[in-house]
């Protein structure tokens, strides 16, 4: 499993603050700065399910699991099996909680990505909210 995480930091935003909303929801990884064609944005990698421990937690704590379940599951049917993308709302990552979207927010989401090649993102979606 491959697991990138990015966000764009708009210029009206707190470089700073974008940087806590992301590691508020994903502590283990490293974010680094990037630059690309005149954006900048956070981005890190990781490959295992201790990356995602933090979310898993997030989802529990706040009672979200069965919803999070639906959401992520149609995300998979919506491209494939091996693939799921998602995003996170960053303001309400700031806050230390987890509000997942699938539409165009105003200051852009965080960007989740997990890639598969075992195609076991049942298994995972089933770690994550059980």
């Amino acid at each position: 499993m491959e697991l990138r995480v990015r966000a764009e930091v708009r210029p009206s935003e707190d470089r700073e603050k974008v940087l806590t909303a992301l590691e508020n929801i994903f502590p283990s990884l490293e974010f680094k700065v990037k630059k690309r064609d005149g954006l900048t944005f956070f981005e890190a990698s990781g490959k295992g399910k201790e990356d995602l421990a933090a979310f898993k937690e997030h989802l529990r704590q706040q009672l979200i699991r069965d919803a999070a379940r639906g959401f992520l599951r149609d995300k998979i049917e919506a491209v494939g099996d091996g693939f799921l993308s998602f995003g996170l709302n960053k303001q309400a990552a700031f806050k230390g909680k987890v509000n997942l979207v699938d539409f165009e927010i105003t200051l852009g989401p965080i960007n989740v990505e997990i890639d598969d090649s075992e195609n076991a993102l049942e298994d995972l979606i089933d770690w994550l909210t059980q």
